[in-house]
């Protein structure tokens, strides 16, 4: 596979920690691996109810960070940079909080892309899960292809070329979908707490990355950069949602900049 790595070896290099999001799975990141390989040694992990893992259940958030964390564990990874996109950037703060108590891991930094910190308020939680429940009746209820088509119709995902969209759909419908009804809902930012203060523990540099196209996150970005220490902001022009897809070099330039 190439300079595509899921184990971990030992290199003079520092290590980078990849967690792809909601519907993906660690080969998503290969490209990116062959761009930084010759900087990090990188490890893509696939996170609970996707890829190889497909079969590993867990419950909310804190549940996908400890899934991570016995990866890491059992890989004696220990001391590493860590990358997440969408719900792998969440679980990467997370995993980044739980450590502040168990001290096992040196993350030495935390780059996040398009990743929502949480919802403050009661109504945005049950508007959220009422959305991420019709989400997962889709799921189960209707054609796989035909649910992938109406998610990656939504608008973060607009400024996907058709031709890459189209890719995207046909990689994803080999997933039981089943298994992404119960992701979805286990992964609900409903279910989330607000990392909005929490980030602000670290003591780590932060980078935020998001797509100049995705004004969602560019605005949400834009309002949080100041909130909390040793955070750079990053929005790659013409990019959405998937920064890293649209843009792979642009991304990667990104990341090995802000490592070093």
């Amino acid at each position: 596979m190439g300079a595509f790595s899921m184990t971990h070896k030992p290199s003079i290099k520092p290590t980078l920690v990849l967690l792809h999001g909601f519907l993906g799975q660690s080969i998503d990141w290969q490209q990116h691996i062959e761009l930084l390989s010759k900087r990090f040694n990188c490890i893509a992990l696939d996170l609970a109810f996707h890829g190889k893992n497909a079969q590993q259940s867990c419950d909310g958030i804190p549940g996908y960070a400890r899934h991570i964390r016995r990866q890491l564990q059992q890989q004696a990874i220990g001391d590493f940079h860590l990358l997440g996109y969408s719900l792998g950037g969440r679980v990467a703060i997370e995993l980044c909080l739980q450590n502040l108590s168990s001290n096992e891991f040196e993350i030495q930094s935390l780059i996040i892309e398009s990743s929502h910190f949480g919802l403050s308020s009661n109504n945005e939680r049950s508007q959220r899960w009422q959305a991420d429940q019709q989400w997962a009746e889709r799921f189960v209820r209707q054609d796989l292809k035909q649910t992938l088509q109406q998610w990656y119709q939504q608008s973060v995902f607009e400024s996907l070329p058709p031709a890459l969209r189209e890719r995207i759909i046909k990689q994803r419908q080999t997933q039981d979908p089943e298994i992404l009804a119960q992701a979805i809902l286990s992964a609900s930012i409903a279910k989330q707490n607000d990392y909005s203060q929490a980030l602000a523990r670290l003591d780590f540099p932060v980078m935020l990355i998001n797509g100049e196209l995705d004004t969602k996150y560019q605005q949400f970005y834009q309002a949080h950069v100041k909130s909390f220490n040793h955070c750079h902001w990053n929005p790659i022009p013409l990019a959405g949602h998937n920064t890293h897809l649209e843009q792979p070099q642009t991304f990667c330039n990104a990341v090995i900049n802000f490592i070093g």
